[in-house]
């Protein structure tokens, strides 16, 4: 499955988050700056197996460097990590950058129903799939649910990313 998404992994275990959002909404924002730390598989599709693998798709970030203009960068022209193998789902966020959201990002888990209407405007061509719903289900216990977070800066979500990874009992 492909879901709209970034993904970041512990360099060391492979432990992965996915930070599932629309277009413009900050998710090569949260890859540059959390992937200096952890390890940069994508900011735009994450494709996951139904076992909880996750498959690196590094490609160019685009990042706005003149007024509206973007410039493709490299992850490696950025400072990303990106040596890492074993990737495996341990978090699924839906994320959500709020300018005025003041202090620690909020973080809310979500019920299954919820994170089903969450995910799946952001998962491609899951109508295809055979039983998707039940597929994305699979996923979801992978991760451990879903939780929504809503921040303002791609710095605060080091830390509830961080401990996601480190619950991993993987």
């Amino acid at each position: 499955m492909m879901l709209h998404a970034a993904a970041l992994a512990d360099p060391v275990t492979g432990a992965t988050a996915v930070l599932v959002a629309p277009s413009g909404t900050g998710k090569t924002t949260a890859s540059t700056v959390l992937g200096r730390h952890l390890a940069y598989l994508t900011d735009e599709t994450a494709g996951l197996t139904f076992d909880g693998a996750v498959l690196p798709y590094r490609k160019p970030l685009s990042i706005i460097e003149s007024g509206h203009l973007k410039a493709q960068r490299s992850p490696s022209d950025l400072g990303l990590v990106t040596s890492v193998q074993n990737c495996h789902l341990v978090a699924l966020l839906v994320i959500e950058r709020r300018p005025a959201h003041e202090g620690e990002p909020l973080v809310l888990e979500l019920e299954t129903v919820d994170a089903l209407a969450a995910l799946a405007p952001e998962a491609s061509s899951l109508s295809r799939l055979d039983r998707p719903l039940q597929r994305l289900v699979t996923l979801i216990r992978h991760a451990g649910g879903v939780r929504h977070v809503t921040y303002s800066e791609a710095a605060t979500l080091a830390p509830v990313i961080q401990a996601l990874l480190e619950r991993s009992p993987r």
